[in-house]
């Protein structure tokens, strides 16, 4: 992307504290220095402030800075925009179900280049991000923990507009296809337009894209527990390798570590969507119809998230009380009757989040193996 100056201050004018400046580029320790060398105190998010509120003297301590800064090689913007951490808070309280504001500072490149990373964005924003240089932006949060973050930007070119888009909500397991990632609105900052926009047309979208997404990460890791699960059963009873190496009682011990680790790294993705996938309401979409076969099935899902929840979060032995092995075999033990649930009824999940979809599908995936028989015996060793 292109670089700015490697020393830059930007001014925007703030209703409270009057001028508000943000220092930036590789360079931004000469930036602050000069604007603590002319009176401007630093506040918590990063940004600065000239700490009176009396016009002349502001415009005095504007005039030494941008002096001092011309003689140290640091360049200085005045914004025609209001400080966006000002519009963020305004935007904020406008929105349901309670959100707070903050203003992260991107001093150099590379602090971009990580925002980037968290972006669930495929419009406007994302193209923003990855080419204009942004030295900061407004991070709004919702209290409900349902909502994602939200990014807010001042659109690039565009004196009065702004971009509102969200960032990667916190599901588990990345996924690399991000084909339904929603799209960022475009909007003029005035807080009760922008709060509209988001509620109506933003958040809507991202409720939708997540729950495809959910929907998507279990089902791939449905689709990954049942081919473990055949090659496992297959193993055991031919005690051979799929290549046909014979496998002893040591190495078979070893493919057995293996394989626990590998159910109950799948089953961690059910644990992660399923509370989300179970109800019987996608966050975008009318209720569903619930046979009595699927309400069954679905109960016995939400029994076996409750009990792997309880396995996951319970209190880990001490270190030296057992090998790591025997504490994941013991792990994998205890969670079983749950995993086995899963294995069985999984794809009866996937079917019933299906139906609560509406515009969009999920990402393309390996198709779902059967699910084995309910009486067929087990060859797992535990």
């Amino acid at each position: 992307m292109p670089t700015d100056h490697p020393s830059q201050i930007t001014l925007a004018h703030s209703p409270g504290p009057g001028i508000i400046a943000i220092p930036s580029g590789e360079q931004h320790d000469r930036a602050r220095t000069a604007l603590r060398s002319t009176g401007f105190a630093q506040r918590d998010d990063g940004t600065y402030a000239f700490p009176l509120a009396d016009p002349v003297r502001q415009s005095a301590a504007v005039a030494e800075l941008v002096g001092f800064a011309r003689d140290h090689d640091v360049s200085v913007t005045l914004t025609a925009r209001r400080y966006l951490g000002d519009i963020a808070e305004h935007i904020a309280r406008r929105l349901p179900g309670g959100w707070s504001a903050r203003v992260e500072i991107y001093a150099l490149p590379a602090d971009q280049d990580g925002l980037a990373d968290r972006l669930w964005d495929a419009g406007e924003l994302a193209q923003a991000i990855t080419t204009t240089r942004i030295p900061y932006a407004a991070v709004l949060t919702g209290h409900r923990g349902t909502d994602p973050g939200l990014l807010v930007i001042e659109r690039p070119g565009h004196n009065h507009e702004y971009l509102v888009g969200a960032l990667a909500p916190l599901t588990g397991r990345a996924l690399t296809d991000e084909r339904n990632a929603p799209r960022c609105v475009v909007v003029t900052g005035e807080p009760a337009h922008t709060a509209h926009a988001i509620t109506e047309r933003l958040l809507p979208v991202c409720h939708q894209a997540l729950h495809t997404r959910r929907i998507s990460e279990v089902a791939r890791a449905l689709t990954r527990a049942r081919t473990a699960e055949r090659t496992w059963d297959e193993t055991v009873r031919t005690r051979r390798t799929s290549d046909g190496t014979p496998l002893d009682d040591k190495r078979l011990d070893g493919l057995e570590v293996w394989f626990r680790y590998q159910m109950w790294d799948a089953f961690q993705t059910f644990l992660d969507h399923g509370p989300a996938l179970t109800g019987d309401n996608s966050p975008a979409s009318p209720a569903t119809v619930v046979s009595g076969v699927e309400a069954e099935a679905l109960d016995r899902l939400r029994s076996a998230l409750d009990a792997g929840n309880q396995i996951r979060h319970r209190a880990p032995a001490p270190p030296t009380a057992e090998p790591p092995s025997a504490a994941l075999a013991q792990r994998t033990a205890d969670a079983w009757p749950a995993i086995a649930t899963w294995l069985l009824d999984g794809h009866v999940l996937i079917d019933h989040a299906l139906k609560a979809t509406t515009h969009q599908t999920p990402d393309p995936a390996t198709p779902l193996p059967p699910p084995p028989p309910r009486d067929r015996h087990r060859l797992f060793p535990f």
